[in-house]
């Protein structure tokens, strides 16, 4: 028993954000019970790093649980903010970044006197250790050049999003992930707010101080050294690039490349402007200093070893939780302004023999992404409670909108036909051939006026109907529920599924239309999604479903009208300026 929340990416994301661990969470306000536990009373063997400028402010490696596993715990000295709500506000912000380049901040918690940001915990150290610590280990010049490129990336995407500051950036402050990939530390962009709240771009930290450290940490990446930030100009005074190379890389570096990086790096360390030097131009200069390589980066940092010891210490502390351990953390979700609102499932109680049943199959539905699939967030199982929790789609049912409202122009009922045919084949394409009682009710539509798929019918299929083993929800009647969909969109009627077949028998397609459409739409089209009613609802083969990625197909070479987002299509508009309003408004 327990609750949880989980959004991990099967498909491909927008290359900016990051598409794995956890780039799809909501942000959390945690407990400091569950803090404090999964970092054992914050131990002192439990300390991956202290701020070398600011010892009192230490960050911990803990373990929440079986499902978040280890996460980085940042614990502010307690006269760091003084007002819970500012503190809140900052790390809210921050938590709104999400970039490929930038450490995901998940999360935070404000309790008395405490203050703790919460982030995703990333296993392979940080530049600071690789490359000034390693005994025996050198990091290659294309590795180094990886760095000063990603780097770059991510503070030229704080900068775009109106994050110009960035306390005390070094090589401390880039970290390495699962990959070996080189990675910003988000811990630096909330204490640059804090300085000065009403102009990011003054006080402590500005665009200056990032643009200098930047260019430490170029010089960094050139000598091998760690230099104090304010020797580095006298350092590279009067030098030649060749005079400065890291002597472990042995002359294995091409010294045009190295000369290009010291030209950077003498440009951001002697910058005045207070505008910031890493800009796209900066960061395309380096993007072409960057080799085709086949080597990943985890093997370029030589990293099997200490990865595989991470690995082992891994698995044996997540052993550990299976035998009891940590619980489930309890997480405080708040379901604001920033959050949003959710949609809550409650099942009548005791449908389960077996909770872990419950526990398991919300996991697996959780893991489903696809852009017509309405998300699954989390779940609770606690006693003979039973709860979903996915994202709220505030522009309502297809129910609601062809059968009470009766204004859906034909262009949208084919939109809302191909989306929903898309993500039925997305579910059959990873084994989820199944789904409880498919209707129009279970067809919802997002902000964007777009319609989803319910994900809720996954989960109660599963497991009310013997685990996928007989019962009466099988892939035929997924099919035939499709077919019921589609004459839902042809007459514009609520059709018992039952009497489905018997409603197009011996008729012809124009006496089934929607009277409400008014002769607008395409007979042809009309036809086409007529027969595929009939074979869907006629379909018979229990074992292969009919939904298959050539009914999309032809559902998709229906679309007329792909280039008019769906929120702008006539009969949408007025609901989506409705829904906009009454979002913004408490329930």
């Amino acid at each position: 028993m327990g609750c949880g929340c989980f959004s991990t990416p099967l498909e491909n994301q927008h290359d900016e954000l990051k598409n794995d661990g956890f780039s799809d969470w909501p942000f959390i306000e945690f407990f400091l019970s569950d803090l404090t536990k999964a970092t054992k009373n914050f131990s002192a063997n439990e300390i991956i790093s202290e701020n070398r400028e600011e010892s009192s402010n230490v960050v911990y490696k803990g373990l929440l649980s079986e499902i978040l596993d280890f996460v980085a715990i940042k614990r502010f000295k307690n006269s760091e903010w003084s007002d819970h709500e500012e503190f809140a506000e900052d790390a809210k912000a921050v938590g709104e970044l999400k970039h490929k380049r930038l450490v995901n901040l998940i999360g935070f918690c404000c309790d008395e006197d405490e203050r703790l940001l919460v982030a995703e915990f990333m296993p392979n150290d940080n530049l600071a250790t690789r490359l000034f610590n390693q005994k025996n280990q050198t990091m290659e010049w294309s590795m180094r050049l990886r760095v000063g490129y990603c780097i770059a990336e991510a503070l030229e995407y704080c900068n775009s999003a109106g994050f110009a500051s960035y306390n005390n950036l070094s090589a401390y402050s880039v970290l390495f992930d699962k990959e070996g990939d080189p990675c910003l530390s988000s811990f630096g962009l909330i204490k640059a707010i804090n300085y000065d709240r009403s102009q990011r771009t003054r006080g402590i930290v500005n665009p200056k101080s990032v643009t200098y450290r930047f260019g430490t940490i170029l010089v960094n990446l050139l000598t091998g050294k760690q230099i104090p930030p304010s020797h580095a100009p006298e350092m590279i005074n009067g030098k030649c690039v060749t005079e400065l190379m890291d002597p472990n890389l042995k002359g294995k570096f091409s010294s045009e490349e190295a000369f290009i990086v010291f030209k950077l790096a003498s440009q951001c360390l002697q910058c005045e402007n207070r505008k910031s030097l890493i800009t796209k131009e900066l960061v395309a200069t380096l993007k072409a200093l960057q080799t085709k390589t086949q080597t990943p980066y985890i093997q370029m940092l030589e990293l099997a070893k200490p990865h595989e010891v991470g690995a082992s210490s891994s698995q044996q502390q997540q052993q550990e939780v299976r035998k009891g351990g940590y619980c489930q953390p309890h997480l405080k979700c708040r379901l604001s302004e920033n959050l949003g609102f959710v949609a809550v499932k409650r099942f009548k109680n005791t449908p389960w023999d077996d909770p872990d049943y419950f526990t398991e199959d919300a996991k697996t539905a959780g893991e489903l992404k696809h852009k017509r699939l309405v998300k699954l967030l989390g779940y609770c199982c606690e006693e003979d409670e039973g709860l979903l929790v996915a994202e709220f789609m505030p522009n309502d049912t297809l129910a609601k909108r062809l059968f009470q409202e009766k204004n859906m122009e034909w262009s949208m009922r084919l939109r809302v036909a191909y989306h929903i045919a898309e993500a039925l084949d997305y579910c059959t394409s990873v084994r989820f051939d199944e789904y409880h009682n498919l209707s129009a009710y279970t067809v919802l539509f997002d902000k964007d006026g777009d319609a989803c798929l319910s994900s809720f019918g996954f989960v109660r299929e599963i497991i009310r109907y013997n685990r996928r083993e007989g019962g009466n929800v099988s892939t035929g009647n997924v099919t035939y529920r499709f077919g019921t969909i589609l004459l839902n969109l042809l007459t514009g009627v609520e059709i018992p599924p039952s009497h489905a077949l018997e409603m197009i028998n011996g008729k012809d397609v124009t006496e089934l239309m929607d009277p409400n459409l008014k002769g607008k739409f395409s007979t042809e089209e009309a036809t086409v999604v007529l027969k595929l009613a009939s074979e869907c609802l006629q379909w018979k083969d229990y074992i292969e479903n009919r939904i298959t990625k050539e009914l999309v197909a032809t559902l998709e070479a229906l679309q007329a009208k792909k280039e008019i987002p769906s929120s702008e299509m006539p009969e949408t508009t007025k609901q989506q300026e409705e829904a906009s309003s009454s979002s913004q408004q408490p329930p």
